[in-house]
């Protein structure tokens, strides 16, 4: 088998895969899935673990601080 037919049947399996998933799907999901197998892609990007809700309250605290004092305006684009 050359190159050139094992690219078109690997592009064929994948094809059907997608197909066989969107048939399967409901017409409620808006959103793309995050785990679609055909996208070979999706796999290393897929969360694992549940999101991190971070506190801005705490980013504020270790972020810098600018005041009246710390900063100028600027005169056209230039500081």
């Amino acid at each position: 088998m050359s190159t050139s037919e094992a690219s078109l049947e690997t592009r064929t399996v994948v094809s059907e895969q997608i197909a066989r998933l969107h048939r399967a799907s409901t017409s409620a999901q808006t959103q793309p899935r995050l785990d679609f197998a055909p996208y070979r892609g999706s796999a290393p990007r897929h969360p694992t673990r549940a999101l991190w809700l971070a506190d801005p309250e705490g980013a504020e605290l270790v972020a810098p601080a600018f005041g009246h004092g710390h900063a100028t305006p600027m005169v056209h684009g230039h500081a």
